[in-house]
């Protein structure tokens, strides 16, 4: 398990099936992070964060400050899928086994909307395994 300092908010984005929800449980795991969607006073107390989702640009805004509020730091990541094969397929399989009613069409139309942070801190592509995105993630914190 790694440690940090402060505590850090995850804000962990990017388009479903880009593997947001895996990626969020390992740093849950690893630093011993609160997953929640209000952030302020569990950074307040001293323990890191993680929070997934499609973020905007309004609410990821707002978590940004709140982390500032807090003197925490906040470490954004995009998750995407740089294979639109597996990722259509990723999108396909949660469908089927009822895990989700997002369908690849919904994607799709979201691709059209969604905006990315302009500078993420890390970007997570769903090709590669967890670990290696983990490992790279704790690296460069500690830098």
């Amino acid at each position: 398990m790694a440690t940090m300092q402060a505590p850090v908010l995850f804000l962990i984005s990017g388009l479903e099936g880009t593997g947001k929800t895996t990626l969020a449980a390992e740093l849950t795991r690893e630093f011993a992070a609160t997953a929640t969607m209000l952030p302020g006073q569990v950074l307040a107390g001293g323990t890191s964060v993680v929070i997934e989702c499609v973020m905007s640009t309004d609410i990821r805004e707002e978590w940004k400050a709140e982390a500032a509020a807090a003197g925490a730091r906040c470490f954004v990541i995009e998750c995407i899928c740089s294979d639109r094969d597996v990722h259509q397929h990723r999108v396909a399989l949660r469908h089927a086994s009822g895990s989700s009613p997002i369908t690849w069409q919904t994607v799709i139309n979201m691709m059209r909307i969604y905006v990315p942070d302009p500078m993420p801190d890390y970007i997570a592509d769903a090709t590669y395994d967890p670990d290696h995105h983990l490992s790279a993630i704790t690296a460069a914190l500690k830098s």
